[in-house]
């Protein structure tokens, strides 16, 4: 029991928490990449889809 003594003892509270960024493994950065490139995907879509619909609705 006393070495978990020992470790609440020896952790030091005042150490300023991570951000969020710091703590984002390869992993993680790679996953919100993905996401951000699928979310310009989808918009580029939309604009497609109406710009197609403008061309094929007018004849231009």
């Amino acid at each position: 029991m006393e070495n978990y003594d020992n470790d609440l003892v020896k952790l030091d509270y005042k150490k300023p928490k991570k951000t969020a960024k710091e703590t984002m493994t390869t992993y993680d950065k790679a996953i919100k990449i993905m996401f951000k490139v699928l979310f310009y995907m989808v918009i580029y879509l939309i604009v497609m889809a109406g710009v197609s619909y403008l061309i094929r609705t007018f004849d231009l």
